[in-house]
Order: C-alpha cells, then sequence, then structure tokens
C-alpha cells in the first residue's frame, strides 16, 4: 500500500481552480454544514452587506414563526 500524501497548499493549489470547485460543489451537496460555510465565504467575497443579510436569514431560520405558551 502507497504511503497517504498529506493535504499542502501547494498540493491542493496543483488541482487547478476547475477541479477545486467540483470538490468543493460535491462535499456541498453532500454536508449542509459544509454548504453552509460555502455560503458564509462566499458572502464574504461580496461584503459586509452580503455577509448581514446571510446573518439574518441564519437568524430566521432559528427563531420560530410562531410562539405558542402553554
Amino acid at each position: 500500500m502507497a504511503p497517504r500524501s498529506p493535504l499542502t497548499l501547494a498540493g491542493l493549489a496543483a488541482l487547478g481552480a476547475d477541479k477545486l470547485a467540483q470538490l468543493i460543489l460535491d462535499e456541498a451537496a453532500e454536508s449542509p454544514a459544509f454548504a453552509r460555510r460555502v455560503k458564509a465565504a462566499l458572502a464574504g467575497g461580496q461584503g459586509p452587506t452580503a455577509v448581514a443579510k446571510l446573518i439574518d436569514r441564519r437568524l430566521s431560520e432559528l427563531v420560530p414563526s410562531e410562539l405558542t405558551v402553554c
């Protein structure tokens, strides 16, 4: 069995943007938590308004639409 190669920045950069993008899309399709991280990173690249919008959306998911008192 061949020895494992460690993940390195240089090794990942050598894959190229298209291959890395496809790997990210594949993983995001399988992992909702990873998809949220990718969306947050993309929002960060768009500026503070996009980040604020993402945070507002996530917070609204956490707050129930109707509160009931038993």
